[in-house]
């Protein structure tokens, strides 16, 4: 056998293997079309190998016909290739290219215009002669190879990351192998200055490809490993015992059913080709379950145990429970989590595993080139990762993440991010058992991260608001007011500059004048300072309520109940409202008994009603809002707040209703009444209200129970009791 038989035979082989091995592990188009190349280019090598054995210069030309049907196909499925992974919109070119192509097939097979004699070449080989035809199908064969590397090279130009690499690898590999497949194209014209075996190095790029699904899991290695080891066992068994029983039992066969002894291979085939399928799709689960077990389990863990840290109030348990879960389940070499201190900015070390006594104090500045990064990323970042980018890749900054990730042993680093707010991150070292961190991993550590950020976040706002409760609600309410210090500000200015001393006196005085004497034009400008005094009075009845509802607010409850009047507790908690939100108008309704009387601390009960208000205020701004831009088709919405209320028995039965967004059904199912619950940050407020509405309606003896539906509305109904005497 001739060396270029030699070369055509194991390049068929070769790209064969890879084809299987691609569209077995397929997960999207461009796996699909991968497989497609090496499976024309292997059915060309063959071809390529039957011409090189032929002894006769009519099986020759024969088996060059054969040759050049996939060949033919071989830049159109790479042009198809390079637009599919480089995302190019190339539909009508490739329409054309797959045009001309199948054009050529009856050409090339059923014609004597393309091939139709031969070259003996090198003492060994038959090959074929050019034709008039043979160069027009070289010209576009060339024209369509060219044009892929060109809009490859266009590609690399804008490509970044992990898809530059694939990029490159699939450039440089494809630049191989058609490099040596060129080769076979110079004998036809009878020029042996180079011999045609050269297609061998198409096999370099498949051992190129081949690292690259390894190194940068392009798919996930293991999974295509086994699912290819499967295919072969399940199938060799499928195809081998009919086949055997062709080959070793013919006789055995033949004496038990005579002529119909064919029957018995063909059934069986067609019953192990029915439930091959079946049997490969179970041993491929039960394979892939067993590879995976352990992985899943690690990533179940981290997600169970991720929910649960946002419960813990001490922020050094948080921490450390951190640092144990990554050590123990994801067997690491080292951890270490950084936080921020704002006092210099600077990101602190604050817990190691295991710990260094040349970490000890260790921090990072804000403007580094790794926070810089963490902060433009948002996003696990991976040390292998950026370094072959650097290295690749003329990105400076990069190079400087890179050294530092070295410094630190760290082998992947997680931010830890609220609402774009970089608060820390941890440090991951190496896997002792040198596994990689698989793309689910990453997303599940990046997951972990933010839960991570949330926890330590909230552990922060209990360490620093440490006291006893009662404080704490008096503190919430000297929070709101200074909320309401612009507005009261605003309104008291205008109200307490136009009292005067004698308001009410120049008044009676005003209107005992006899205006019948009077000219009109008098009589006119006396009403005008009528009207005015009148206002002037007003102004100071209000201004006044406003100072004893601010009053009542801003004191410090003791929680001692009285027979307090309702209607009273809700005009004054309007008149607060109604100067936080004075550039909101909404519509207000009452509907209850004017009479009724409760048992409650009169301040508790304020607390609560300006609290709901409040939060249905916002509520209602949020839909507006929302409504104005079009994201919710509600057209001429008005803004509603409802008090209802009604006596039970010994109870009164109240509902503060609102017509603004509602809660999301995932916050109604954790709970809204959980204490220091916030999804602001502890920076933008203190998660209080609701819980101290429940709070204070349970020290009341009375109960609350909210309903709402999102984008709908949102009611909370209280119960509490009457004052003694009251039915």
């Amino acid at each position: 056998m001739t060396l270029f038989a030699w070369a055509g035979l194991s390049l068929g082989i070769a790209c064969l293997l890879l084809a299987a091995f691609v569209l077995i592990s397929a997960r999207r188009p461009v796996h699909r079309i991968w497989a497609a190349f090496n499976a024309v280019v292997a059915f060309w090598g063959l071809g390529t190998f039957l011409a090189g054995i032929s002894k006769t210069s009519s099986d020759a030309i024969f088996y060059w016909k054969l040759a050049y049907v996939p060949c033919t196909f071989i830049a159109i499925v790479f042009y198809h290739l390079v637009c599919s992974f480089c995302h190019l919109k190339r539909k009508k070119w490739l329409v054309a290219a797959y045009i001309q192509g199948i054009f050529f097939l009856p050409l090339i097979v059923f014609s004597n215009y393309f091939v139709n004699s031969t070259l003996y070449l090198f003492n060994s080989i038959f090959y074929h002669k050019a034709t008039a035809l043979f160069n027009a199908w070289v010209t576009v064969f060339v024209f369509i190879a060219t044009t892929s590397f060109i809009e490859l090279l266009i590609f690399l130009k804008t490509a970044k990351g992990i898809q530059k690499i694939q990029a490159l690898y699939l450039f440089w590999g494809m630049a191989l192998g058609w490099a040596g497949g060129l080769t076979t194209l110079i004998p036809p014209y009878n020029l042996p200055v180079v011999y045609p075996a050269w297609h061998f190095t198409i096999c370099i790029y498949t051992v190129m490809m081949t690292y690259a699904i390894f190194r940068y899991q392009l798919m996930d290695i293991k999974i295509a490993v086994t699912r290819m080891g499967i295919f072969v066992l399940v199938y060799t068994l499928v195809l081998g015992i009919p086949f055997g029983l062709m080959g070793f039992e013919k006789e055995r066969l033949f004496h038990a059913f005579g002529e119909a002894w064919l029957w018995v291979p063909m059934l069986s085939l067609l019953i192990l080709a029915t439930v091959g399928p079946f049997i490969f799709l179970y041993f491929q689960r039960k394979a892939e379950d067993a590879i995976l077990q352990e992985e899943k389990k690690i990533q179940n863990l981290l997600k169970r145990a991720s929910t649960g840290m946002t419960t813990m109030r001490d922020i050094h348990q948080v921490l450390k429970v951190i640092l144990d879960l990554l050590m123990k389940n994801l067997a690491l070499n080292h951890t270490a989590i950084y936080l921020l201190e704002s006092s210099n900015n600077t990101y602190v070390l604050k817990v190691s595993e295991p710990l260094n006594k040349n970490e000890a104090g260790a921090s990072i500045e804000e403007n580094s080139p790794l926070i810089k990064e963490l902060k433009k990323r948002k996003y696990p970042v991976v040390y292998e990762e950026l370094r072959l980018l650097s290295e690749s890749h003329k990105e400076e900054h990069l190079k400087g993440v890179v050294s530092q990730m070295g410094k630190l042993s760290a082998g992947i680093i997680v931010p830890a991010i609220v609402e774009n707010f970089l608060l820390g991150f941890i440090i991951l070292g190496e896997r002792k058992e040198k596994n990689m961190y698989s793309s689910a991993l990453i997303d599940i550590l990046a997951v972990l991260g933010n839960q991570a950020a949330l926890a330590i976040e909230n552990a922060i706002f209990y360490e620093e608001t440490g006291k006893d409760l009662a404080q704490k609600f008096h503190e919430s309410r000297l929070k709101s007011l200074g909320a309401l210090g612009t507005g009261i500000a605003h309104q008291m200015h205008n109200r307490f500059h136009v009292i005067t001393f004698g308001g009410e006196s120049l008044l009676q005085v005003i209107k005992s004048i006899d205006m019948e004497n009077l000219s009109p034009k008098l009589e006119k400008l006396i009403k005008m300072v009528i009207q005015n005094v009148e206002k002037m009075v007003g102004s100071s009845v209000r201004g006044a309520e406003i100072t004893e509802a601010i009053k009542n607010y801003a004191k410090k409850a003791d929680a001692v109940p009285s027979a307090v009047s309702f209607q009273s507790v809700v005009k004054n908690s309007m008149e607060l409202l109604y100067v936080k939100h004075h550039n909101f108008r909404f519509k207000f309704v009452e509907e209850y008994p004017s009479d009724v009387l409760l048992w409650v601390n009169f301040s508790n009960l304020q607390e609560v009603i300006f609290n709901a208000v409040d939060n249905s205020c916002d509520a209602m701004v949020v839909k507006k809002r929302l409504c104005e831009s079009g994201e919710i088709d509600i057209k001429d919405y008005e803004p509603c707040v409802m008090i209802r209320g009604h006596v039970a028995n010994k109870n009164f039965i109240f509902e503060i209703e609102d017509n603004g967004v509602g809660f999301e059904e995932d916050r109604l199912k954790k709970g809204v009444d959980v204490p220091f619950f916030t999804t602001k940050g502890a920076s933008k407020g203190t998660g209080m209200g609701i819980h101290m509405m429940f709070y204070y309606i349970k020290q009341s003896k009375g109960h609350l129970r909210i309903e709402s539906k999102n984008g709908e509305y949102t009611k909370m109904i209280f119960a509490l009791p009457l004052a003694p005497g009251e039915s």
